[in-house]
């Protein structure tokens, strides 16, 4: 398996641990002094984002040859792109599990009041989330385009359908997320990273499957959009 595909395939085993994690007992065990946060949100916080902040950095060095890439033209544009990416996605999920935390365990979540608990709910379902959305978005547009400069056309068949597995991984998280979360955030995001993903995939000079992780990223996200469409259509 390439090196790249690798560390996609790293990044769909923390889409499954986050899966397996959300349905855990670390969602009951409240952490001392004062219970200021479950056991989960503090794991999301601290290691799993942590944990898929360096996988995306380590795909980045993959796909730039070393960082060599980013010496040329526009490339420390680009290697900024990416650092603002990382930090949006990260802070955003951040503000996310602890206004989640505090909106459902203090908070009527049916019937969403002004004041703190309002403030909670906005964080939580909007501010948390846009501010990660706008942070993965960024980042995966960063290595794309150093990604396009570079196509790997030592890239076989066999890897091709590593990569399409792994797309296949991406697409069902964000269903799982844009069909049936509360509000549509999600949803829309996916739709334009589908249009912008896709659309690098198919203006692309190479092959597709020179190019893994563009060819994630925009089967993956458009897998998703045409199956929550539906789904959330019909809910």
């Amino acid at each position: 398996m390439k090196p790249v595909n690798r560390l996609i395939t790293l990044l769909s085993l923390i889409t499954v641990v986050i899966t397996v994690e959300r349905v855990s007992p670390t969602t009951r065990i409240l952490l001392q002094p004062y219970g200021f946060l479950h056991l989960h949100e503090a794991l999301q916080i601290g290691l799993i984002t942590a944990a898929g902040t360096v996988i995306s950095f380590l795909i980045l060095r993959e796909v730039s040859d070393g960082f060599r890439l980013l010496a040329a033209g526009g490339g420390a544009a680009l290697g900024c792109l990416f650092i603002l990416g990382t930090y949006f996605a990260a802070s955003g999920n951040a503000a996310h599990e602890v206004a989640s935390f505090l909106f459902n365990r203090f908070c009527d979540v049916h019937h969403v009041r002004p004041g703190a608990c309002g403030s909670e709910y906005v964080n939580d379902y909007f501010f948390g989330n846009v501010t990660y959305f706008v942070g993965l978005g960024l980042s995966n547009l960063a290595v794309v385009l150093v990604e396009r400069r570079r196509p790997d056309g030592s890239m076989t068949r066999g890897d091709v359908w590593v990569t399409v597995a792994n797309a296949a991984v991406l697409a069902l998280t964000f269903v799982a997320y844009d069909a049936f979360d509360r509000v549509l955030v999600g949803l829309v995001s996916t739709v334009v990273f589908a249009l912008v993903f896709g659309g690098l995939l198919l203006t692309a000079r190479a092959r597709p499957r020179f190019l893994p992780f563009t060819l994630y990223s925009g089967l993956g996200f458009t897998l998703a959009a045409v199956i929550a469409i539906p789904i959330r259509a019909l809910r």
